[in-house]
């Protein structure tokens, strides 16, 4: 009987080791979020910068939800784990957090050297720790080898033998979890002097962090509840060759030779290299314009963002149901070299659909899209 009893004690034991919380990747089901933690290292923490900069403070503003921010300055996986790790100090001071936003790994590359497989591992450890409590995990990953081989940094010439695998190892491991991921969210901020603190190469400045901030929400978003009364609506992404009149075209032909609309043959797109691919509008002339229909489902006020790039600063009027909104102007920074650049002041828009029209007031203009989001 007692060896029965000790069998069946081994046995539960056994099972119970295998067993994993029930994976959170959706928050779409609860009444509202009110409990979110950012979690990492410097990217999170916000180097030399002010709290209310980070992407932390800035997403915070869009949900409204103050976001607890419990990043630190040079944090390791394997000082991320352990029971006075930073997962239990920062579980003491958020015990039940519904959403977890992370930043980790870099400086287990950077400071420890430490092999793709460690990495791996421990980070297996972090994600659960947090799915324990019952938290939707979202990693905002990092892509070291195409980011850092174009900095001026020895451990450039290591990364594609080191590290090569680095980035589609964590996507595995994140989509095996459940974990939510926002892909290489460090695209074109490192080494990027506009988008980082002076004399850093790696650590994103205010501007820098509001593109960290538009890349987390937009994956985010699509994760949230509808009703909730700490958020506000979906950000609404519409692709440049989604359009619903070109008719202006003043060129011949598709000059970029991809994305061919059958009934505007005209219109010029190419291959773009940018976040997510597909093709971007492009050979722009000035005088042309582009139109483009959204469906709006709930009252806000929202802000329009042009995915945009260029060799020179040129400038483009947005104008929503025929009247004039504002104008941006890019970058210029190169053809591929792309920034979400917002046109105009927030503007209210009521549920429905709506006309943005975008006419070029110079040449050599870029577009990949444009969004539309919700701002307090």
């Amino acid at each position: 009987m007692k060896i029965q009893s000790k069998l069946t004690a081994f046995i539960l034991l056994l099972l119970s080791s295998f067993s994993y919380s029930e994976i959170v990747n959706d928050t779409r089901n609860l009444d509202q979020v009110t409990r979110i933690m950012s979690f990492g290292d410097s990217l999170t923490y916000g180097f030399r910068l002010d709290r209310d900069v980070t992407y932390s403070a800035q997403l915070g503003n869009i949900l409204g939800v103050p976001i607890l921010n419990r990043g630190r300055n040079g944090l390791t996986t394997q000082q991320a784990l352990g029971s006075n790790g930073h997962i239990s100090t920062s579980l003491r001071e958020m015990p039940n957090p519904q959403i977890v936003i992370m930043t980790l790994g870099g400086n287990d590359i950077m400071n420890d050297r430490r092999r793709t497989n460690q990495i791996k591992n421990n980070m297996r450890s972090v994600f659960q720790a947090f799915q324990d409590r019952g938290a939707m995990v979202v990693f905002a990953a990092i892509d070291p080898v195409s980011n850092w081989r174009r900095l001026n940094n020895p451990i450039g010439f290591l990364l594609p033998a080191l590290w090569g695998n680095y980035y589609s190892e964590l996507e595995s491991l994140a989509n095996e979890m459940g974990v939510v991921i926002v892909p290489r969210v460090m695209t074109d901020i490192w080494g990027n002097q506009n988008l980082t603190i002076p004399n850093d190469s790696f650590h994103p400045n205010a501007s820098g962090h509001q593109v960290l901030t538009d890349r987390i929400y937009n994956v985010l978003a699509n994760h949230l509840p509808n009703g909730n009364g700490s958020t506000l609506p979906r950000t609404i992404k519409i692709e440049a060759e989604d359009f619903i009149d070109a008719s202006n075209d003043t060129s011949r032909g598709n000059s970029g030779g991809a994305c061919t609309n059958p009934q505007f043959p005209d219109v010029d797109f190419e291959r773009t290299s940018d976040i997510g691919g597909g093709c971007n509008l492009a050979y722009v002339q000035a005088g042309e314009s582009i139109a483009y229909q959204v469906n709006i489902e709930q009252a806000a006020n929202y802000v329009i963002k042009l995915r945009a790039a260029s060799i020179r600063n040129s400038r483009a009027r947005v104008l929503i149901d025929g009247n004039n909104h504002g104008q941006m102007t890019t970058n210029a920074r190169g053809w591929q070299s792309f920034d979400s650049i917002q046109a105009g002041a927030s503007i209210n828009l009521e549920p429905g659909t709506h006309t943005i029209k975008i006419e070029f007031l110079d040449d050599d203009f870029n577009l990949n899209y444009l969004t539309i989001q919700a701002s307090n």
